[in-house]
């Protein structure tokens, strides 16, 4: 700085002639050889360039906060898509870059500050009256996965309200068979949840024995090795319980007779585990039977009546 500064005064002098009375040369003008002048004429240029970037950063600053107290301030709306896609992925990466920070990248934490963030966006979009779509937030596969489960239930769905309405034992059957594939066993509170998304009543006697189908479809399910007497099985002449069991014969008693059918050798019996079947629905005893004593009285009476009209 001090040999630039001292080389321009010079070519200046020069320039100018006699009309310039700056003679760096000179002893009056020693004092712009000396090095601390120099130093603190540095210092003050370098006070006065922080102080202007000071003041801008803090102009900068104070627009950004009244911007961001804007936004913050203002309410949800539809709006448009980005128009540009390195604005688009620049935005992305900002809330990535939070999401990572504050998570500490805990999948835990992550689910807890996503589900949030959709709950508040959502409850604030409704109150505007605008429609949020969570299905917009998924990745494509789920997009795709959730949009088949709820065709599939909306199709189900209309099918068994239309049943209901009026049901004879093969509609029963099934059903039974429907809310055996879909219900799931284990969970009360979901049981309750998925009967309702199906329109299923879940006190009904189909729902009940439906699940009870399920049940002896997952043991079948879980069932593995050799068969063991007393268990169902299918053979060649029917279903039955295995009585006994050898290398080479065995003893199969039959459905519903319970006669008993004995094979001499293993592969004429053709012996299966038995399969539950998911629609199976029977009634241990009629709701709507008449007793059979009013059944015999009302013969009685047509019996008798008869009579005395042939007689006439």
């Amino acid at each position: 700085m001090k040999e630039n500064a001292i080389s321009a005064l010079q070519r200046h002098r020069e320039k100018s002639g006699d009309c310039c009375r700056l003679n760096c040369e000179t002893d009056s003008n020693i004092i712009t050889r000396i090095d601390s002048f120099w130093e603190y004429l540095w210092s003050n240029a370098l006070n006065m360039c922080c102080i202007e970037i000071a003041d801008s950063q803090k102009k900068s600053i104070n627009a950004f906060r009244g911007a961001h107290n804007r936004v913050i301030e203002s309410y949800w709306e539809l709006g448009n898509e980005f128009t540009k896609n390195d604005t688009k992925c620049l935005a992305r990466k900002k809330v990535l870059e939070c999401l990572e920070y504050n998570s500490k990248k805990s999948i835990l934490k992550a689910y807890s500050i996503l589900s949030y963030m959709i709950r508040k966006i959502s409850k604030a979009a409704s109150s505007r009256s605008i429609e949020f779509d969570e299905m917009k937030v998924l990745s494509h596969k789920q997009q795709r996965r959730v949009v088949a489960m709820n065709a599939i239930i909306e199709s189900a769905s209309t099918c068994i309200k239309s049943m209901k309405k009026r049901m004879d034992k093969r509609q029963i059957s099934l059903l039974t068979g429907v809310a055996a594939i879909f219900l799931p066993p284990k969970s009360a509170k979901l049981h309750l949840v998925s009967c309702n998304v199906l329109s299923l009543n879940p006190k009904s006697s189909y729902v009940k024995l439906g699940v009870e189908n399920r049940n002896q479809f997952n043991e079948y399910l879980n069932s593995s090795g050799p068969l063991q007497v007393g268990e169902r099985v299918v053979c060649r002449g029917g279903i039955g319980k295995l009585v006994q069991l050898s290398e080479n014969s065995c003893v199969v008693e039959i459905e519903p007779w319970n006669n008993e059918l004995k094979y001499d050798a293993l592969h004429k019996a053709r012996l299966t585990r038995y399969v539950p079947i998911l629609d199976e629905y029977e009634r241990e005893e009629r709701s709507d039977m008449t007793p059979q004593e009013w059944i015999d009285a009302i013969e009685l009476m047509c019996n008798g009546t008869l009579r005395k009209s042939l007689v006439c």
